[in-house]
């Protein structure tokens, strides 16, 4: 005779022990990082058969089958893969899942293992690797120019930070920000640099460093000295070599050494005050037709402008002796703003812009009325109603412009008599000598003189009275260097500016100071920004919208040679407002960069790393990878809470967090044990107490044994 019960009891003990095994276990684990608890389930063994089911027969009812159970045996010890909580560590190579899916780690040898546990670390030669194995984490590399192709075979994910991007050269600087329109003008001082300079009008001297200020020369008259009878000529000589450095203080002194040393005077003395320069001669001593401008072809009219009495007419200085005159003054820019661009070599090359707000006149047109005109000075011409507008001096080819034998012009002013009158009347007595003679208005309202065959020598406008502001229109061009109008056959030269009365409103000047030899000046480095009703940019001076193109060569040396090729940097002003508020203008960004090293990584939900190098430039440098499969809970745990496919699990499918079911990367955090310790005491509670109740049934077993035994006696 056996007794079943004490083998279900068994059974139950030996499934029981399993069941608090596996608690114990998951207890034991309650802090490792991503672990995933086990859960044990059990079920029936075979039950034995004492009798069968009958079916129900006439008059009476069927009977249940009679079976006795055996006992019971682990059905399955699962793991339950429900999302850990996760813990906030800052680490840059902490990583966490949140959602479905496992880290893909490969041995080096082929293996490939999976985890939920994203604790990594770089190793010497910058893989990420799991510390506790070394196994690398695997995930798709970008290339040089930083994109990742999906499609290329997923491999151990390594990040160099020594790695660099190469330089990239400027193409586009950016203004932003407003020029404000309560800005008050500040005459320059002493220290103010030469080449971020303006006029009293806010008009940009553009003056760059290796350009020779001189006293004029080729295209203006003669400037002589007189000292206790000798006469100098001044014509020609440097004064100053404009650096970078070069302030007025520089200019001041330079001037006055350049004087003194061409002609011997040691009482000649240059001051300044109030942005301006002050010229005094001694007793025996005079100056007539004093004229500064740059050497070399390019004409300054706006330096040429301040150095003219400031007050007096004529575009030049006369000094008596025992005397002084003024200059007009100097002013400071209102706004400026600096920014690095780059060149292909990646060196930093400052762009700085300045600002100022023009307070000229508006540029006189056709309709504007002769009685309302001005000098580019802003100053008003003065023409009255009767004045007499006539050539004052000049030839067409070889004819004197004064003989009214030939050319008779002679313009009476009216109230109502405007430029274009003026314009087509010189135009028409010009014609009288060569017919394909034509005068236009220029945009800063301007006389431009078209010729023929014929050239055109020292021609002179004026009136009749003498009205020297008019005259002072009509003196030296940069094609001429007498004391008037000179153009030269089939070619083009203009007056000076004419402003229509009213001073200018929405308009502001800029100029761009950049690093240039004296061998290759910068080009479109000035211009003016015009501005509509309501502050917003309008357009360039030119009448365009077209952003200008900065170029200048830093170094004046080709590649091949050790130098870098000259940068074109497209300058956008579009963004730039005009209103009451503070002044903010300012070079707000450019495109280009410097040679950067990798200076730390992100790493997006998405995966994919990138890297943040030195000089500002983001690339993408890898993308981690999710591994998936179609049953969790087939895969095998193989230890360091590392998971390998079975065959119940289904083979693994690697793909990018956030598809295809896959979650989402946590950067800078770890998924905890998903291990619940009240919910596993308990169960060790229900456990333990089953444990009992079938240790039992076993003790009950061996005393009816017993009693069995005790029945022979």
């Amino acid at each position: 005779m056996t007794l079943r019960s004490l083998f279900s009891g068994v059974s139950g003990l030996r499934g029981l022990q399993t069941a608090i095994d596996v608690i114990g276990n998951n207890i034991a684990n309650v802090n490792t990082t991503g672990f995933k608890a086990g859960r044990v389930t059990f079920a029936d063994l075979f039950s034995q058969t004492v009798s069968g089911a009958a079916g129900a027969a006439a008059g009476r009812g069927g009977i249940n089958p009679k079976q006795i159970g055996l006992g019971t045996r682990v059905a399955s010890v699962d793991n339950i893969f429900t999302q850990g909580s996760l813990q906030t560590t800052g680490r840059l190579l902490d990583l966490a899942i949140q959602g479905n899916g496992f880290f893909a780690l490969t041995d080096g040898k082929g293996g490939q293992f999976y985890t939920r546990a994203g604790n990594f670390s770089l190793d010497e030669q910058g893989f990420i690797t799991n510390p506790a194995n070394g196994y690398r984490l695997m995930g798709l590399l970008a290339d040089e120019s930083g994109t990742i192709n999906t499609a290329t075979t997923p491999s151990s994910i390594k990040i160099d930070f020594g790695q660099q991007v190469p330089a990239a050269v400027t193409t586009l600087a950016t203004f932003g920000g407003n020029l404000s329109t309560n800005t008050v003008p500040r005459t320059a001082t002493g220290l103010s640099t030469l080449t971020g300079l303006f006029d009293s009008q806010g008009r940009a001297l553009n003056l760059r460093a290796g350009e020779v200020i001189e006293f004029e020369a080729g295209i203006w008259q003669d400037i002589s000295l007189t000292v206790s009878g000798p006469t100098v000529n001044l014509a020609g000589l440097d004064i100053l070599t404009i650096t970078e450095s070069s302030n007025l203080l520089d200019l001041q002194a330079a001037l006055e050494d350049a004087l003194r040393a061409a002609t011997g005077s040691t009482t000649l003395q240059v001051n300044m005050s109030n942005g301006a320069f002050t010229i005094i001669t001694g007793s025996g001593e005079q100056i007539a037709d004093l004229r500064v401008n740059v050497a070399g072809p390019r004409n300054n009219r706006v330096l040429a402008d301040i150095f003219t009495d400031a007050d007096l007419t004529q575009r030049d200085i006369d000094i008596g002796a025992n005397s002084s005159a003024t200059t007009r003054a100097f002013r400071q820019a209102d706004v400026t703003t600096s920014i690095d661009a780059y060149d292909r070599q990646g060196n930093p090359r400052t762009v700085t812009t300045a600002f100022a707000r023009d307070t000229s006149r508006t540029p006189a047109a056709a309709g504007t009325l002769l009685t309302a005109l001005t000098t580019s000075f802003g100053d008003a011409v003065g023409l009255l109603d009767g004045d007499i507008i006539t050539f004052l001096g000049g030839t067409v080819g070889a004819t004197d412009v004064t003989s009214t034998a030939t050319f008779n012009f002679r313009l009476t002013v009216s109230a109502g008599t405007t430029l274009e009158e003026l314009r087509l009347a010189i135009e028409n007595a010009l014609k009288v000598s060569d017919s394909a003679i034509t005068v236009t208005v220029n945009n800063d309202g301007s006389l431009a003189i078209n010729t023929g065959t014929d050239a055109i020598a020292d021609l002179r406008v004026g009136t009749v009275g003498g009205n020297a502001q008019l005259a002072s229109i009509f003196d030296n061009t940069a094609e001429g260097a007498g004391g008037g109008i000179d153009v030269a056959a089939n070619s083009t030269a203009s007056s000076y500016g004419i402003g229509g009365g009213n001073p200018l409103r929405n308009v502001w000047n800029w100029q761009a100071i950049v690093p240039h030899t004296a061998i290759d000046l910068p080009s479109n480095d000035a211009g003016r920004l015009i501005f509509d009703s309501n502050g917003l940019f309008q357009m360039y001076g030119d009448g365009t919208t077209g952003n200008p193109i900065l170029v200048f060569d830093p170094d004046d040396l080709d590649r091949e040679n050790g130098g870098v090729d000259a940068l074109a940097i497209e300058l956008d002003f579009s963004r730039l407002t005009q209103n009451a508020a503070a002044n903010t203008a300012a070079l707000e960004s450019q495109n280009g960069s410097a040679v950067g090293e990798l200076d730390t990584i992100t790493i997006d939900p998405d995966g994919v790393i990138r890297g943040i190098f030195s000089n500002g430039v983001t690339r993408d440098i890898a993308q981690v990878l999710l591994a998936s499969v179609a049953n969790e809970g087939g895969l095998l745990k193989v230890g360091d809470t590392l998971f390998i496919e079975s065959a119940y699990s289904g083979l693994q499918v690697l793909g990018m967090a956030n598809t295809r079911g896959r979650g989402a990367i946590a950067n800078g955090t770890l998924e905890l044990s998903n291990v619940d310790l009240a919910q596993e005491f308990t169960n060790l509670i229900i456990n333990q107490r089953a444990f009992q109740a079938n240790s039992r049934i076993i003790t009950t077993g061996d005393q009816i044994l017993n009693e069995i035994v005790n029945l022979i006696r």
